[in-house]
């Protein structure tokens, strides 16, 4: 991604209480050099892209995108190099402007409140329409994970995804959630004037893996496989965790999961 570009926003005022926060959050040290590997990276916070998708790096401070995947072609109709923050919020949806810089906004009060070492194990989740250049209106879910802070606990850098939950239908709408990693809470369809309140999981540590590998589009012999279990036993969890949420069948279970964050 061409880092040099500088934002250009018809109407930065709109905007400004949302960048103003960000560049406060960065703090005025400059980002170092950041070696990570982001596929693995991504991987390992179980980042879902169950359909088209792209990654890309976002740089608090200087309120740019540094990089983007290949894959924001098919899911945006963009070059690499015509991807940044202001083709980002050309696109936003005019009805979802107002809600997406309240949810941004709340998020930052959130990751401010964790202690430092708390600070890689959340990822934010959320939903919204962006309009493309054809005039098309896709359902994107965003997923961003802290990558890199300052010395000084200054946060810099943001893995973020995007990815394509039209297929899943009306039925799908995911608010402002905090997903907690190794074992901390999650808060999900946070109401944005409450704040976050601890959600629970009715799960078992083994019906989150397989429920994770269904979110995946994975069936029940290549769960089985992964998880060295037998298929019969996978299907036991799976009938288990339909009648546990009160869900008809996996697709209204999967639907159900992503809503009340157990995964």
């Amino acid at each position: 991604m061409d880092g040099s570009k500088h934002l250009q926003l018809p109407d930065q005022l709109v905007y400004y209480p949302l960048f103003k926060e960000w560049k406060a959050l960065a703090g005025v040290s400059k980002p170092g050099a950041l070696s990570v590997n982001l596929g693995l990276y991504a991987k390992a916070l179980d980042l879902f892209h169950f359909s088209d998708y792209c990654y890309f790096i976002f740089n608090l401070q200087d309120v740019k995108t540094e990089w983007c995947s290949k894959g924001v072609k098919k899911l945006l109709g963009l070059e690499i190099d015509e991807f940044n923050v202001a083709a980002f919020f050309s696109m936003l949806h005019p009805e979802d402007l107002e809600i997406f810089q309240q949810r941004e906004l709340l998020a930052i009060k959130f990751f401010k409140s964790l202690p430092k070492e708390h600070i890689f194990k959340y990822k934010l989740r959320h939903d919204f329409r962006l309009i493309l250049k054809d005039g098309t209106i896709k359902r994107i879910l965003e997923q961003a994970v802290v990558i890199q802070i300052g010395e000084d606990g200054q946060f810099q850098r943001t893995l973020l995804t995007l990815t394509d939950v039209d297929f899943l239908g009306e039925g799908f709408v995911s608010g402002l959630s905090f997903i907690g990693l190794d074992g901390l809470p999650s808060y999900s369809n946070i109401d944005l004037e409450k704040g976050w309140e601890e959600c629970t999981n009715p799960l078992s540590p083994r019906e989150v893996e397989i429920l994770a590998l269904l979110c995946h589009k994975k069936d029940s012999s290549q769960i089985a496989e992964i998880l060295n279990i037998s298929v019969e036993t996978v299907k036991k969890h799976r009938k288990n965790m339909i009648k546990k949420t009160g869900c008809s069948d996996t697709n209204e279970l999967v639907l159900k999961a992503l809503r009340k964050c157990w995964v």
